[in-house]
C-alpha cells in the first residue's frame, strides 16, 4: 500500500498526501456511525444468497440514497506484487540515521511499516516517504525507497489473476452441502461456484 501511494504522488495526481493507520479500538471516524446503520439494516434480514442481496441491503441502509456501492470483479484487481519490486526496495534504512557513527547497524531505524502509524508523500520528493511513530508526532524518519533517482514509475495496470480465483476444495466442499437449502430462484449462483476452478487447501505437509 505504501509503495502504491509513492507512485500516486510520483504521477503529480495529488502534490501531498498524508496516510494515516489509527490505533485500533481509539479512532472515532465519521464512517463508524455508517456502518452501524448498515449492520442493522443486515441484521434484520434471516438469510443472505448472494453478493447482490449484500449490495440491495446496503444501498437501502439510507433513505438519502447516501450510499453507493462497487462490486469488485477480478479484473479490478492488479497484480501489485509483481510490480512494486521494478520500482521500489523492499527495505532501506532511514536518512536520519543511515550515516550515523553512532548507532549500531541494529539502532538504525529500517522500514518497518507495522512501526509507524502516519505515512507523507511529497510529489517533489516522490521516491521517499516520511515516517511517524505516531499521529503528528515530532519524530520522523524520511525512507528512499525508489531503486534508482531517475526512475519514471508507472502505476501498476496487469491484472492479478487471468482467470477466475481458485476456491479450496474444503470451501467447495461446504458450499455444496447447501444446496439444499437454497431457494431455486439463487441456485444458479451455486451452480456456478459448484464448477469453479478448484486448489487443494491441505497443503504439501499436511499429511
Amino acid at each position: 500500500m505504501v509503495r502504491f501511494v509513492m507512485a500516486v504522488a510520483a504521477s503529480q495526481r495529488l502534490l501531498r498526501i498524508y496516510h494515516y493507520f489509527p490505533v485500533r479500538g481509539h479512532s472515532f471516524l465519521p464512517c463508524d456511525m455508517d456502518f452501524a446503520v448498515i449492520k442493522r439494516k443486515i441484521r434484520a434480514v434471516d438469510r443472505i444468497y448472494s453478493i447482490m442481496q449484500f449490495v440491495e441491503l446496503i444501498v437501502a441502509a439510507s433513505t438519502f440514497n447516501k450510499y453507493q456501492v462497487n462490486v469488485v470483479s477480478t479484473e479490478f484487481v492488479l497484480a501489485f506484487k509483481q510490480w512494486w519490486p521494478k520500482f521500489y526496495k523492499h527495505n532501506a534504512l532511514s536518512l536520519e540515521t543511515m550515516n550515523s557513527k553512532v548507532l549500531t547497524r541494529n539502532e538504525k531505524q529500517s522500514f518497518t511499516v507495522s512501526e509507524f502509524m502516519e505515512f507523507e508523500y511529497n510529489s517533489e520528493c516522490s521516491g521517499n516517504v516520511i515516517a511517524k511513530p505516531y499521529i503528528g508526532s515530532l519524530v520522523t524518519h524520511t525512507f528512499r525507497l525508489l531503486l534508482a533517482l531517475k526512475t519514471t514509475v508507472t502505476l501498476a495496470t496487469a491484472a492479478a489473476y487471468e482467470k477466475c480465483v481458485p476456491l479450496s476444495e474444503k470451501k467447495l466442499a461446504d458450499l455444496k452441502k447447501l444446496e439444499p437449502y437454497v431457494p431455486e430462484e439463487n441456485l444458479c449462483i451455486y451452480r456456478v461456484l459448484y464448477n469453479w476452478p478448484s486448489v487443494d487447501s491441505r497443503g504439501p505437509d499436511s499429511e
